[in-house]
């Protein structure tokens, strides 16, 4: 019996850690393609077009969410920030960036329009880049003027 119970108990753990071992191997498969989103498109109006489409993808799922489920059923403050800073990461070294995206500042759907007016303000001043009082404040700022037609 004891032999048995050994045995189980060593295979919960070897269960256990290579359970373990798969998430952690998928965490940092997830971190990977999320710090590389926009390394296989080229040009600053390409990678505009692929983050407009998560964009309109995320807000896709957000709206098909339940709104009991709060936390998702709109698109968050830190999403938008998420994919806004990932973008100016990757266009902040291009002479045309600025151009672009605030050609796209006016986009008629909300989703795009908050996300490419942010990424302009961090092309604008750095200084917002990851510093949350201010990005906190600047989102504040954005819904008040121009508040997101989904949310109650």
């Amino acid at each position: 019996m004891l032999n048995s119970r050994n045995c189980s108990v060593n295979s919960v753990v070897t269960v256990k850690t290579t359970v373990s071992s798969r998430m952690h191997n998928n965490l940092e498969s997830a971190q990977i393609v999320m710090d590389n989103e926009f390394a296989h498109l080229n040009t600053v109006v390409e990678k505009l077009d692929w983050a407009t489409q998560r964009m309109i993808g995320m807000q896709a799922d957000a709206d098909d969410t339940p709104e009991i489920i709060a936390d998702y059923a709109w698109l968050r403050d830190d999403e938008i920030q998420a994919l806004s800073e990932d973008l100016f990461d990757s266009i902040r070294d291009d002479s045309e960036a600025l151009r672009e995206v605030m050609s796209r500042c006016s986009d008629e759907r909300w989703p795009v329009r908050i996300m490419m007016c942010f990424t302009k303000a961090l092309i604008e001043n750095t200084s917002l880049y990851k510093d949350n009082k201010n990005v906190i404040e600047w989102f504040d700022s954005f819904r008040d003027s121009d508040p997101d037609p989904t949310e109650p």
